[in-house]
């Protein structure tokens, strides 16, 4: 099956490409790289988390998810009022992929401070 699509998968989109063949060994001592944030926010919605992380307000974070830009452990997320839950992953188009870790502390307002990590 191999020789079979090196020999025939020739272009990706109107881009050519050429495939080599690599010892898998190679990858064996890889390791995501993550950045961590923390943020503080009124509650661990998803929706809020978003808005913080791209710096806009709730309304355009909606109309993400309206348009199926956001992405929810692997699903396309149409809740905009999902409660994170520890290790959750998301996605959100042009702005990459995060890990939500979960809440770290409060504040005395009770505010939340939450930590996420950004796949790098």
């Amino acid at each position: 099956m191999k020789d079979y699509i090196k020999d025939n998968l020739l272009y990706v989109g109107n881009n050519k490409i050429e495939l080599e063949e690599i010892n898998l060994d190679l990858l064996s001592d890889y390791e995501r790289k993550y950045e961590e944030n923390e943020v503080i926010v009124s509650s661990n919605r998803i929706d809020t988390l978003i808005a913080h992380i791209i710096k806009t307000n709730r309304q355009k974070v909606i109309d993400k998810i309206k348009n199926k830009e956001v992405i929810l452990n692997y699903e396309v997320l149409t809740k905009n009022s999902y409660i994170l839950k520890e290790n959750d992953i998301f996605s959100i188009r042009k702005y990459g992929k995060f890990k939500y870790i979960g809440i770290k502390n409060k504040t005395k307002s009770n505010n939340l401070i939450i930590k996420y990590l950004k796949y790098i």
